[in-house]
């Protein structure tokens, strides 16, 4: 099934918190293809110091999408999450061409 929605998304670890969150970053590689409306996932590192890794996220709606950040607001798993970064993860839509 193609993808309609397309969300590329770079976090910034906090040198402190990098090994928590390569652990957590692997985990969402394995987890989040379950996710309903999710059809695949890719974690990247880049290879710069200080490094950063990139999810890049295929959803079948920008719907689906937003529900299930808005489960991560409302676990306070985002929270967590931006506890361990230097700056809010950037993100942007992407469509196919």
């Amino acid at each position: 099934m193609p993808s309609n929605h397309i969300v590329l998304v770079t976090f910034k670890p906090k040198p402190e918190s990098f090994g928590n969150f390569e652990t957590l970053i692997a985990s969402v590689q394995a987890d989040l293809p379950g996710a309903e409306g999710c059809n695949r996932v890719r974690v990247l590192r880049s290879v710069e110091q200080p490094p950063a890794f990139v999810l890049i996220e295929d959803w079948e709606s920008k719907d689906l999408h937003a529900a299930h950040v808005a489960g991560l607001v409302e676990t306070g798993a985002w929270a967590k999450i931006e506890a361990m970064l230097n700056e809010p993860p950037a993100s942007v839509v992407l469509g196919e061409i």
